[in-house]
């Protein structure tokens, strides 16, 4: 499975995504979903927060989707 945004550009590590509520973060790697009905997840670095370490929130949060 790959992670894309809504314009169908695969998401690769390194690539700076942008929330719902605007805030910045760097892509580090994610877990696609195990089951139906699962979102998988995605793991990010905050720019502001630069080596603080990752935070895990849905794909959705940063208008991704998980497709085969």
């Amino acid at each position: 499975m790959k992670l894309i945004n809504k314009a169908g550009k695969e998401i690769k590590e390194g690539d700076v995504l942008t929330s719902f509520s605007g805030e910045k973060a760097r892509f580090i790697s994610g877990t696609p979903p195990h089951k139906p009905g699962s979102s998988g997840r995605v793991y990010v670095e905050e720019i502001e927060m630069t080596g603080k370490g990752r935070r895990e929130y849905f794909p959705t949060v940063y208008a991704l989707e998980w497709v085969e």
